[in-house]
């Protein structure tokens, strides 16, 4: 008697087409540039001047941010204090 579901066919089909990813994935993976530099030097002029644009605009985003971030004082330093470190509340 066998099942309604054909489950080792359904199985086998899906380990066959996970396995010919993968080998499709390792194929193109290593056909392509291994690092960042390789894959850079491999870009036309026009795409490096897009990615050095790219680049800069979020260096100069993160340098914006970095500032504002380390501008900020505290009002008050004591509210940044735990509660236990508080000389008044202890009893």
């Amino acid at each position: 008697m066998s099942p309604a579901f054909p489950v080792m066919r359904f199985t086998a089909l899906t380990g066959g087409l996970l396995g010919i990813g993968y080998l499709l994935l390792q194929a193109t993976v290593s056909a392509t540039a291994k690092n960042e530099e390789e894959a850079y030097k491999r870009l036309t002029p026009f795409e490096r001047q897009r990615v050095d644009a790219a680049r800069a605009h979020r260096l100069a985003q993160e340098a914006e941010i970095r500032e504002k971030v380390f501008a900020r004082k505290p009002i008050n330093p004591d509210d940044y204090k735990p509660v236990w470190g508080d000389e008044t509340s202890k009893k």
